[in-house]
This record gives C-alpha cells, sequence and structure tokens, in this order.
C-alpha cells in the first residue's frame, strides 16, 4: 500500500455515515465501507481509530499482543492510544515523528488518563494526513500552524452526520493550547513502519 493508495482509501467514506465510539472499521467481507455496528449496541457507525486507522489500513482491531508494556492503557487492540504506545515503545506497527508530519501520517491528541487510576478521563483522537502546506517547523516549541495542514478524520459526537470530513488540523492547535505547559498531552505525529505498508500490499 502506498501513501496516495492510503489516503484515496480513506476520501472514499468522506461525507458518509455516522461517528459512533467503538464501532467500524475493517470488515473483509464488506472491505469498501468502514461504518458497522457497535459491538454493543449496534448502532452502524465508525470511531476515528477505526476510520484512520482500522479501515484505512485494512487491519484487524483485535491484534494479541499489541501495545503491551509499562505503563500501556490500552492493550491487544488497536486505538490511538495503542498506536502511540506503540510508536513510542514497541514499534510493531508505528514509529513517532520527530518533526512536521507529511502525507499519510497519523496525528494523534493523546487521552488524558488519571496518574492514581489509570482511568481514563479524556478522550483522544487520531486523524490522518492529508498533505502539509507548512511544510517544516519546530515541533518542540508551540504554537505549531496546525491550520496548514490538512487531514482526514472520523469525528464525533456520537451520532455526528457526516461522520467524515476533510477539513484542517487547527483542532490541534485548540487542544496543545490548553496544555502549554505538558509536552506529553501535545498532539503527537506517528508513522507506518514501510515495512507493515509492504506487507499490507503483499
Amino acid at each position: 500500500m502506498t501513501t496516495a493508495e492510503y489516503i484515496a482509501r480513506l476520501l472514499t467514506q468522506v461525507g458518509r455515515g455516522q461517528y459512533w465510539l467503538g464501532a467500524g472499521g475493517y470488515d473483509p467481507k464488506k472491505p469498501d465501507t468502514c461504518f458497522h455496528p457497535h459491538w454493543d449496541t449496534g448502532d452502524v457507525g465508525c470511531d476515528c481509530s477505526a476510520f484512520a486507522i482500522k479501515f484505512g489500513l485494512k487491519l484487524d482491531g483485535h491484534r494479541p499482543g499489541f501495545g503491551r508494556g509499562p505503563g500501556a492503557h490500552v492493550t491487544d487492540d488497536i486505538n490511538s492510544d495503542s498506536a502511540l504506545y506503540d510508536a513510542i515503545h514497541n514499534h510493531d506497527l508505528f514509529q513517532l515523528v520527530a518533526g512536521p508530519p507529511v502525507a499519510g501520517d497519523l496525528l494523534i491528541i493523546p487521552s488524558r488518563f488519571n496518574p492514581k487510576t489509570g482511568k481514563r478521563e479524556g478522550i483522544g483522537h487520531v486523524m490522518a494526513t492529508r498533505q502539509n502546506r507548512a511544510l517544516e517547523w519546530d515541533h518542540a516549541v508551540l504554537p505549531r500552524p496546525w491550520d496548514l495542514v490538512d487531514v482526514i478524520q472520523c469525528r464525533g459526537p456520537n451520532g455526528k452526520r457526516p461522520g467524515v470530513i476533510v477539513s484542517d488540523a487547527s483542532y490541534c492547535a485548540k487542544h496543545d493550547a490548553k496544555w502549554v505547559k505538558v509536552p506529553s498531552m501535545w498532539t503527537q505525529v506517528i508513522r507506518v513502519r514501510e515495512e507493515v505498508l509492504a506487507a499490507i500490499a503483499a
């Protein structure tokens, strides 16, 4: 799978369906849509990671062993939190990018977890980069020109229609502004490893 093929696949869903947390993804029996029934409620929809990662890369959401390690919050399943953990620690599917995104990169807004209980208190988000018109900036300094980055995303809240849209990434700037003093909460950029893309193509 090339970057162009990945982006083209995501674009087929623009303007369609509804957002539903925990729903959607890749179904080999229905490979041309990201919108599938929620495992519990039955509501047909898709969430951000099911769209950008599972559907886009044709990956099964359940992946035994994925995201395991010290401090991990989500294991054995693919979502924005386990993808970011993998990019930082395990490099099974992803790698962390210490610079501006390029087409095909994933922008991840980390979930917020209570340090004492480990309970998730704020849901993260992931979107796919379509184009970066800013080209270069200092990734370690805020603010970053997220309004010059075009993305494809499935966004909520539950029931939001259409679920999948093309937009800029200015939401990332709003998020980062709330966490100026906590760099670990800033929007992170991760990239699918070349070996993974080659395996998908095969």
